[in-house]
């Protein structure tokens, strides 16, 4: 028969055990709390750009609006024809009309054209909606339209959170994709600058 040392003594330490695992599970839940927090706080500034066209008879608008919970901090802006960088909204007219845009343009008199900047360094708002181009009359609203609609014509906008979580979004997707980083300053030669 053990003596009542050896008990207190296996006492005392199944006491330190049961005291050890309850610290170690304590801390456990702390961290999956702690990770929980951050995630909830994640999601609360979630940022979710979405590109659209509003289109009509003889009407071509791209719109780019923040649907998410949180501001958008836009870090790269690209707009391609057939893969190649367009730089400039009239770089978009001479490529879409041919050598002859700047003739058909000035012969349309119904032709209405407005354009707004998203670039690198832009924030978009929870909530806020950017008309980037807005094309209204004759042959240069339809030709774009119709070169959105090919998919030949594609916008492609890389933005991040307050927490610097990053996604890339297109004109074709319907899903932003979560990215590790946007491109940086390196990549400007594909930037859209207006």
């Amino acid at each position: 028969m053990p003596s009542a040392a050896s008990r207190r003594e296996f006492v005392d330490r199944v006491v330190s055990l049961s005291a050890a695992i309850v610290a170690v599970s304590a801390l456990a839940v702390s961290i999956y709390q702690a990770k929980l927090a951050r995630d909830q706080q994640r999601a609360s500034v979630w940022p979710r750009l979405d590109l659209t066209n509003n289109n009509g008879p003889h009407l071509y608008a791209r719109v780019i609006r923040n649907v998410g919970l949180g501001p958008a901090l836009v870090r790269n802006m690209e707009v391609t024809f057939d893969g190649r960088p367009l730089r400039q909204w009239g770089d978009l007219a001479r490529t879409i009309l041919g050598p002859d845009a700047k003739r058909i343009i000035e012969a349309d008199t119904t032709l209405e054209f407005m354009m707004s900047t998203v670039h690198r360094g832009s924030v978009l708002l929870p909530g806020a909606s950017v008309e980037q181009l807005h094309l209204k009359g004759g042959t240069l609203p339809d030709a774009v339209m119709t070169a959105a609609f090919s998919g030949r014509l594609l916008w492609k906008a890389c933005y991040c959170s307050l927490y610097g979580d990053c996604w890339t979004v297109t004109s074709i997707s319907d899903e932003p994709t979560a990215v590790g980083s946007c491109p940086d300053k390196a990549n400007a030669s594909r930037e859209f600058e207006n």
